[in-house]
């Protein structure tokens, strides 16, 4: 019971901001007491720490991929923009889902990873559409043809 309270007086003492999770920056974390602790998308974290002068190694390339192609979804997590490692996310599937897509590709549907999808998006994503105001545009026939192609060679 003792050192519950001396933890909660340590919390309590700590100066903290939450930096909540964001779709724009797809990291979260709290700057506390001097500390950036943030963790997220790779990539995002990769930039994160890129402006804070960091790097990453060859071998943490191959761990983020290595998740991926698992099934599972990387997270970096970096404390002042020194990256400490990743962590994989994973989902247990509960059962009959695998039936579940079954029916949902008999019915024409897709399934696909978010990150694969996101990918093809970015290379049929060309300019925006008032010059350098607006949001991007995608060529969304160009993508449903690479989609359906996709889908039929699997």
């Amino acid at each position: 019971m003792f050192a519950r309270r001396g933890v909660r007086r340590k919390i309590a003492a700590a100066k903290f901001v939450v930096i909540p999770f964001s779709a724009q920056t797809r990291m979260s974390g709290v700057d506390m007491d001097g500390r950036e602790i943030r963790k997220g998308a790779p990539e995002s974290g990769l930039q994160f720490c890129a402006n804070h002068g960091s790097g990453a190694s060859a071998e943490l390339q191959v761990c983020i991929r290595g998740i991926a192609n698992a099934g599972g979804t990387p997270l970096l997590v970096s404390e002042n923009g020194r990256v400490l490692g990743a962590i994989a996310l994973t989902d247990i599937v509960k059962g009959g889902m695998r039936e579940r897509f079954d029916q949902l590709r008999t019915m024409g549907i897709r399934t696909m990873k978010p990150e694969d999808l996101r990918v093809l998006i970015q290379k049929h994503t060309k300019g925006r559409d008032l010059g350098f105001l607006g949001e991007p545009r995608a060529n969304v026939l160009e993508l449903n043809l690479e989609l359906d192609s996709l889908h039929s060679s699997h």
